[in-house]
């Protein structure tokens, strides 16, 4: 190591970026379309039960757990 380096290289000058992990932003990315794909999912069953208001709705539905079950016809 060079005497005018010091120990521990660019830690504090913000290069250093350390071990990246490969695969976490694919993994990430795949998390927020998996969430998105069920975000539709949900509208889409709250728009083909006539529901007009869609906020009003998942609010509504938010409450209690046996109101989205029965909408879905598993309670």
């Amino acid at each position: 190591m060079p005497a005018e380096e010091p120990i521990g290289g660019n830690l504090l000058d913000g290069t250093w970026r350390g071990p990246r992990l490969g695969n976490w932003p694919g993994l990430l990315n795949s998390r927020v379309h998996a969430m998105a794909t069920l975000r539709n999912v949900a509208i889409s069953v709250l728009r083909l039960a006539g529901v007009e208001n869609i906020a009003a709705a998942t609010r509504y539905l938010g409450r209690q757990v046996e109101r989205p079950l029965r909408l879905l016809g598993l309670a």
